[in-house]
């Protein structure tokens, strides 16, 4: 051990320890001298917490989050003794792990029971980490990869997931899966229908919500600018959904002149190098007549 952080809330007092001269600072001085006495070298930070309502996770969370800002990164060690008086500290530091906030660093939180609560013959401190939590902190965070369509990163997280040891075992068999449909979703990004084709007819989860791509992938739809269409309209459709207006506008613009690029050859005309005018909106209005069954239905308001 190295260094240690203190945390405290300055200025109140401890209404479960009366016995304590001066509350909460003055625990805290005591705390910081019997760890210098002990540890002559360690280096001791004082943090003192100044939130409102110490009782308040959605106060707590972000004042620790800057105050532990320092050891997000780096690979550190980390050991925290999560305060027993402070059930909001706990989830908090629970929530930071879980989610991965401290990136790589390697953090092992530990509860430590009140003194009114200890039993004899029995460790009054042990690990607090819950991994049936941070299974479905990391699992939330692939599915956002996924509306990002960072389908490499979603690929990644879920793979990392299915191959570990899961608190509800159920839950390998569907992760696995949907590994495998975060390489299907990159594979189509990339153009490569055949892949795409290959590592979804390998799937053995029926997952109803793929059936249109099965369907689009399946059907023999081998041109490329098939795949840009899907790909390019869910883009849309969600930064129109999420009122990112510009995101929307570039990729209706995109979408455009994709799908332009898919309709020209159905009305007898040859794309070019120039870019065709003429008809484009004509043919942007009126997908469905044009490529039946292929494109999403369009959003309206």
């Amino acid at each position: 051990m190295t260094e240690v952080v203190v945390a405290w809330t300055p200025g109140a007092d401890n209404t479960r320890s009366p016995g304590w001269q001066g509350g909460y600072d003055g625990q805290k001085t005591a705390l910081v001298q019997h760890l210098r006495g002990r540890l002559p070298g360690l280096r001791v930070r004082e943090e003192p917490l100044r939130v409102m309502r110490p009782n308040s996770g959605s106060e707590l969370l972000p004042a620790v989050a800057q105050m532990l800002e320092r050891y997000r990164h780096g690979g550190r060690v980390l050991h925290v003794n999560t305060s027993s008086g402070t059930p909001q500290m706990l989830e908090t530091l629970k929530l930071l792990r879980g989610t991965g906030w401290f990136a790589q660093g390697q953090v092992t939180l530990w509860q430590v029971d009140h003194p009114e609560h200890r039993q004899s013959g029995h460790p009054h401190h042990y690990e607090a980490t819950t991994p049936f939590l941070e299974e479905t902190l990391r699992l939330a965070g692939a599915f956002a990869a996924l509306r990002r369509f960072d389908f490499a990163g979603a690929q990644t997280e879920f793979e990392a997931l299915a191959a570990q040891p899961l608190g509800l075992p159920e839950r390998a068999r569907g992760v696995a899966a949907l590994a495998r449909v975060a390489e299907a979703l990159y594979l189509l990004d990339a153009r490569d229908f055949v892949g795409a084709r290959q590592v979804l007819g390998g799937l053995e989860v029926h997952i109803p919500p793929l059936d249109a791509l099965r369907e689009l992938v399946e059907g023999g739809a081998g041109q490329d600018t098939d795949a840009l269409v899907w790909l390019t309209w869910g883009r849309y459709d969600r930064a129109a959904e999420q009122e990112r207006v510009a995101d929307a506008l570039i990729w209706a613009t995109i979408l455009q002149e994709v799908m332009v690029a898919q309709l020209l050859p159905l009305h007898g005309l040859r794309p070019t190098e120039q870019r065709v005018r003429g008809r484009q909106v004509e043919l942007f209005e009126a997908p469905r007549r044009c490529w039946p069954g292929s494109v999403p239905k369009r959003r309206t308001s």
